[in-house]
């Protein structure tokens, strides 16, 4: 049997979700490992489904960065919200700069 110390690290779960609750920090593990989560573990979280973590990430684009399709079925069906994980996206489009120079009045 293989202990829980040998298995590969998981780097981006360390950095945005070990600082929060020891059941979040967890699943973003497992997550990040491209294992199965339930929908009995992710329904009763605290904060929602749609809570941000470390550079207010959630859930559902943690699994989306670590291709774990699994993952992202579950989050859906336990009711991760798709669209608004990315606040940058949301809402209005964004000039860019190189336009907003070349349309300015001055």
């Amino acid at each position: 049997m293989i202990s829980d110390k040998f298995i590969e690290p998981t780097y981006r779960a360390d950095r945005l979700f070990k600082p929060y609750s020891e059941e979040i920090y967890s699943i973003a593990q497992r997550i990040e490992r491209g294992k199965a989560i339930s929908l009995a573990e992710v329904k009763p979280l605290s904060g929602g489904i749609n809570n941000r973590y470390g550079e207010d990430i959630t859930l559902l684009f943690h699994a989306l960065r670590s291709h774990n399709i699994e993952a992202i079925d579950t989050l859906l069906e336990a009711g991760a919200d798709p669209v608004g994980g990315d606040r940058e996206r949301v809402g209005a489009y964004k000039e860019p700069p190189w336009r907003r120079r070349y349309n300015s009045n001055s």
